[in-house]
């Protein structure tokens, strides 16, 4: 089973990742910020300092990656996924409430400017929306409940037993930037 995992920065993309290979150690997971990093996929920074990946080379990467661990179970891991041309089984976007995305990239020290754009990439469902050409499975999952019900899914895809569809309900942000805007709001959305 080949799945992907995606989402905005800071929704905890790495720790449904690491959930993953606890219940199931033999699932590879493959981060593409460190495939990127491993190769040097960089052409430069942004604005914000981050450095900008080379989609293309990464692309051709990851399909090389897929090719050699075709048996495998693998799990491909980052932001970037949507931008990517590759196949896969299904791929999980994980979600995050807008005021708990603030605080998670608060703390880790992310720009002004940063967040904000990450905000409303979120509201929007960028990832989400920006995933349907990888797989015709795609799953939003915000809630423990959605993240438990996601680990069953994978692993009873791994036996055999999945006919690869879960029940899935899209979450709407939209309510919650809505109600960023109308509030008082360093952000000034």
């Amino acid at each position: 089973m080949k799945i992907g995992i995606t989402g905005t920065a800071a929704t905890g993309k790495s720790t449904f990742a690491s959930l993953i290979k606890k219940h199931m150690p033999d699932f590879s997971i493959i981060e593409l910020n460190d495939v990127a990093a491993e190769h040097d996929l960089f052409s430069g920074t942004d604005k914000f300092g981050t450095k900008i990946v080379m989609i293309e080379k990464l692309t051709t990467e990851i399909n090389k990656m897929l090719k050699v661990k075709e048996e495998e179970n693998i799990a491909i891991v980052g932001h970037l996924l949507p931008e990517l041309k590759i196949r896969l089984d299904a791929v999980f976007v994980v979600r995050a409430s807008l005021e708990e995305l603030i605080n998670r990239e608060e703390k880790r020290g992310y720009q002004f400017e940063k967040i904000k754009e990450n905000i409303i990439s979120e509201a929007l469902d960028y990832c989400g929306v920006n995933s349907t050409h990888i797989s015709e499975h795609v799953y939003e999952i915000e809630s423990d409940e959605e993240i438990e019900r996601a680990l069953k899914f994978i692993g009873n895809g791994i036996k055999g037993k999945s006919q690869l569809e879960m029940s899935s309900k899209p979450i709407d942000k939209m309510p919650e930037l809505f109600s960023l805007i109308k509030g008082p709001n360093k952000y000034k959305l």
